[in-house]
């Protein structure tokens, strides 16, 4: 699964200015944290859902669904 890069809460690059650990997302400007599986969102200030995207791997190239 991937999830969308802007913070839901307010608008800033979770890539730019986030923390991956333990499975956790965490925007570094709003310490709001979400699920990184499923892009749910786990503290305030964030109170809606990251989106999330279907991933494939086929021969070592990785494929992610956005049109969905």
């Amino acid at each position: 699964m991937a999830t969308a890069d802007t913070c839901t809460h307010e608008d800033a690059s979770l890539a730019e200015n986030g923390y991956l650990d333990d499975g956790t997302i965490e925007c570094g400007l709003h310490l709001a944290r979400f699920e990184a599986a499923t892009g749910k969102a786990l503290s305030y200030p964030a109170e809606v859902d990251l989106t999330t995207y279907a991933v494939k791997v086929e021969n070592g190239d990785v494929f992610v669904d956005v049109a969905s």
